[in-house]
């Protein structure tokens, strides 16, 4: 994606540590019989902005750091011997009803669409959301270098489904950007 990093966590050590890294900006979109209005989920939060978009990164959330006085979970992998990778991700921030959580990944190659599933969990939203049939999340690898355990991109869910509600949502370009996965 080229841009460049800024600091992650509150310990403001931009990854000095190895530890895993991450960015997410998913953008929900009101669409007929989803009772979502349009909005922004964002990991990490930024005041007036995103933490990823198709320029670059701006801030990420750093595993083992505090965020707004909450414990930071950053896991990544970039497995495979040779493109396509399998690409899984986990950031969450926060314990019980605070927590904020998305789990993403699918199998990508740059430039190539994977398809797969999310899952999102915000206090914000009213329940759990789902990337889900008969849309699943179309995820596009930009870069990848698996030997430094770096990867961003975007992905857009045809559905995204409300896990007891059932009712239909999507979501539309957002982007991802990890750093310091496992491979």
């Amino acid at each position: 994606m080229g841009g460049k990093v800024g600091s992650g966590g509150a310990t403001g050590s931009g990854g000095a540590t190895g530890a895993a890294r991450g960015a997410v900006s998913m953008h929900i979109i009101a669409t007929p019989g989803c009772s979502l209005m349009d909005q922004y989920q964002d990991f990490p939060i930024v005041p007036g902005g995103r933490p990823v978009t198709a320029a670059g990164v701006v801030r990420m959330l750093e595993h083992g750091t505090i965020e707004n006085g909450q414990e930071v979970f950053v896991s990544c992998s970039i497995r495979g011997a040779a493109p396509p990778y399998q690409f899984q991700a986990f950031v969450s921030t926060g314990q019980a009803i605070g927590e904020r959580q998305i789990n993403l990944g699918a199998t990508l190659s740059v430039g190539t669409p994977g398809v797969d599933s999310l899952v999102i969990v915000v206090p914000d939203l009213p329940e759990q959301y789902n990337g889900a049939l008969p849309d699943l999340c179309t995820y596009t690898a930009t870069s990848i270098d698996q030997a430094a355990g770096r990867i961003s991109g975007h992905f857009a869910c045809g559905v995204l489904e409300g896990s007891k509600s059932k009712e239909m949502c999507k979501a539309a370009e957002s982007y991802f950007a990890f750093e310091n996965c496992s491979h």
